[in-house]
């Protein structure tokens, strides 16, 4: 054996190979299908809702709580701005709104422990809540007759 004789046999597999690659591929390619990748991602979701292990419920039969709060650039006569409020009243305060700051809670669909919650909710069901809370600006965005043109 020479060593120089190395890259001729090296040359002498590599277009048998590129060939079954191609035609590996040619093959594969025909079987392909576009769905099957939707398919195999719903396939966990599927199976999760076999064992039970989750339940398929509507998120608004479990929101416990949401409000907004509303951010205004006014200010009061000592010039301060004034704090963020519940209620908008009126068309000043509609005009001079600069950030909605959101907030929801949901309930786990069911139980995860008897005293999860129990210093929360009235009653300790041992649904666990979840709370988020999050600000969003208006800018750009119009309220009231301008938001209807």
């Amino acid at each position: 054996m020479h060593t120089h004789d190395a890259p001729v046999r090296f040359r002498r597999f590599l277009l048998p190979i590129a060939l079954l690659f191609l035609a590996s591929a040619a093959m594969r390619w025909q079987w392909r299908d576009e769905r099957s990748v939707i398919s195999n991602i719903e396939a966990s979701y599927h199976v999760l809702l076999t064992v039970e292990a989750m339940d398929e419920t509507p998120i608004a039969e479990h929101v416990t709580n949401l409000q907004f709060r509303y951010v205004m650039n006014l200010s009061d006569s000592n010039g301060f701005v004034q704090q963020p409020v519940r209620v908008i009243s009126t068309p000043i305060q509609q005009s001079a709104i600069r950030e909605v700051e959101t907030t929801i809670e949901c309930e786990t669909v069911r139980a995860v422990n008897k005293v999860t919650n129990a210093n929360a909710n009235t009653s300790a069901n041992g649904k666990q809540t979840i709370s988020i809370t999050t600000a969003t600006s208006v800018r750009n965005l119009q309220f009231g007759s301008n938001a209807r043109r």
